[in-house]
């Protein structure tokens, strides 16, 4: 028997009475102490005995509840339910410290979990892909370079383009997906001017890839999270790829040591993802961009340092608070 369990018993009220339910019901020594005018009388207070050794108390006079189980430290009302019973003052100290240690003994052992190794193959982009640089000017070239232009990405070492050859490939640009200098994966984005049977948008990438992780320095409190890659080069973060994060891509992020803050695009789409981000445990921000929808079009219509000061500004951390604002975007 516990020495909880043995101190409780011992100071039982002798009229205590076993109940064919299990319980033990005494005169409550807690009414008085609870609001009403004199002494229970009747039989309304119930110890219950655990099968762990634990013990559970109510009284259904007064309506004291209290209760303790092996590996757990004493509650204040568990305490004063001792001293009720007229367990002396030095025993109940002497008991809680017990009950302290055997708590900390009990604690389980954090499990580490395991840093997760980047495993990603070298690949080639699509064949006839060439750096923008050594195209020459075309119409369709040009179209290029005017949507690279407008989504505020004027780096053109970054990009590429495939010419006019049939298929899949055809007029698109290209940002190699590049991991410590080594192209891991490429998304391709169609800037034709009719639009054609295929997606937009091409992607060819792992399944745990995160863009942009090279460029995400040291110094950095925060790391911004995007759902595009264009919007993770906007702002400096880094990108999952889609409307998906997978908990590899989760653990790659958090193993940054770095602060979190989810930047969804503003959009139906954005509602699931962001539920995702939310049991990851991490922040959402919500910047009132009003008719802008991701972080390239605030970057090109506000500036980066009002894109990024708005993001800051507008970081929520509350579970229910995050799942009822993305609601809006229905």
């Amino acid at each position: 028997m516990s020495i909880v369990l043995d101190a409780v018993k011992t100071n039982l009220p002798l009229n205590a009475k076993q109940t064919p339910s299990g319980w033990l019901t005494v005169n409550c020594p807690c009414c008085i102490h609870y609001g009403q005018s004199r002494p229970d009388t009747r039989h309304r207070g119930g110890f219950m005995f655990t099968p762990e050794e634990g013990v559970i108390y109510h009284c259904f006079n007064c309506n004291y509840k209290a209760g303790w189980k092996p590996a757990d430290r004493f509650t204040d009302r568990f305490k004063k339910l001792l001293k009720y019973l007229g367990v002396p003052k030095s025993d109940i100290q002497r008991l809680q410290l017990e009950t302290m240690r055997e708590a900390d003994l009990a604690q389980p052992v954090k499990e580490e979990i395991p840093e997760y190794k980047i495993n990603w193959p070298e690949t080639n982009l699509p064949s006839g892909a060439k750096p923008l640089d050594q195209w020459e000017f075309n119409p369709l070239f040009n179209k290029a370079l005017e949507y690279i232009s407008y989504r505020g990405l004027i780096d053109l070492a970054d990009w590429y383009y495939s010419s006019a050859i049939p298929g899949q490939m055809q007029h698109r640009i290209i940002l190699p997906y590049k991991y410590k200098s080594k192209i891991v994966g490429f998304t391709a984005r169609w800037v034709g001017e009719k639009q054609h049977k295929y997606p937009k948008y091409y992607q060819q990438q792992p399944k745990d890839f995160v863009f942009n992780l090279d460029a995400q320095k040291n110094n950095r409190k925060y790391v911004l999270v995007t759902e595009g890659p264009f919007d993770a080069l906007a702002i400096d973060g880094v990108a999952i790829g889609g409307s998906n994060i997978n908990y590899q891509q989760a653990q790659i992020i958090n193993q940054l040591g770095k602060e979190v803050i989810f930047v969804p695009d503003q959009d139906k789409a954005g509602i699931d993802v962001v539920r995702q981000a939310v049991y990851y445990n991490w922040p959402v921000s919500f910047p009132p961009w009003d008719d802008v929808k991701d972080c390239a079009d605030a970057v090109n219509k506000f500036g980066r340092p009002f894109t990024l000061k708005s993001i800051l500004d507008f970081v929520e951390t509350n579970k229910t608070k995050i799942k009822v604002r993305s609601q809006l975007w229905k």
